[in-house]
């Protein structure tokens, strides 16, 4: 829909900094999943919707919700443009997590238990490694203050290359997304080398059954 359209314009430089890459779907691991641009994106994206097995009720409301929040995502993205690495993350964190409080607390009140539930599985599985560096799931897989200093520096490095390589890109996207998607298998390999067969044992449960989020290319589809 037109409204979901420009919200993905307004939210795209946040979604490539803040999400693991677009790639395809989590099949084990800390994510070989694309990056959905947070709840909202994910909300908004058609394969999650009939992985959700959302009803045309639903789906009007989920547009209500992305129209409710555009201009939160510009504010975002324009506080953004200036920082980098480390310090870009972590403001990228701070200002997008009362949004995507916001939004999940709104997905909330019309999506049915079940639904919620496969839900934050799915956004587990889209984020990723870079889930790690949230303290909520940090302290979920119990991880160490070691383990988050050495996936914190991996992730900034990754977002680093990230832009580099959407700057020297040009027109040519499918080639940045090719070279993003082997950047992202690399960081993730790197990342899950740090874990314990514990932690690993541990996401598994928390990210349920493999999902393959289709990523939406040229124009939106109408029913999102």
């Amino acid at each position: 829909m037109r409204g979901f359209m420009k919200a993905a314009l307004a939210f795209g430089l946040v979604a490539l900094v803040s999400s693991p890459v677009l790639a395809q779907g989590g099949r084990g691991g800390f994510g070989g999943g694309m990056g959905g641009g947070g709840p909202l994106m994910l909300l908004g994206n058609p394969s999650v919707q009939k992985e959700l097995k959302l009803d045309e009720a639903q789906k009007e409301k989920m547009t209500t919700l992305v129209s409710e929040t555009r201009e939160k995502m510009a504010s975002v993205r324009d506080q953004l443009q200036d920082l980098q690495g480390s310090e870009r993350m972590a403001k990228m964190q701070e200002l997008s997590k009362p949004i995507n409080e916001t939004v999940m607390k709104s997905a909330g009140e019309f999506l049915k238990p079940e639904q919620l539930k496969r839900f934050h599985e799915i956004e587990l599985q889209t984020r990723g490694a870079n889930a790690l560096t949230d303290p909520v799931i940090a302290k979920k897989l119990g991880v160490t203050s070691e383990q988050e200093t050495k996936v914190k520096s991996l992730m900034a490095d990754m977002q680093s290359e990230m832009r580099e390589i959407q700057q020297s890109a040009g027109d040519d996207r499918q080639a940045a997304m090719q070279k993003i998607m082997a950047l992202r298998k690399e960081t993730t390999t790197k990342v899950m080398a740090l874990m314990t067969d514990d932690q690993k044992k541990t996401w598994k449960e928390m990210t349920g059954e493999p999902f393959e989020l289709v990523q939406m290319q040229g124009r939106r589809p109408n029913n999102n």
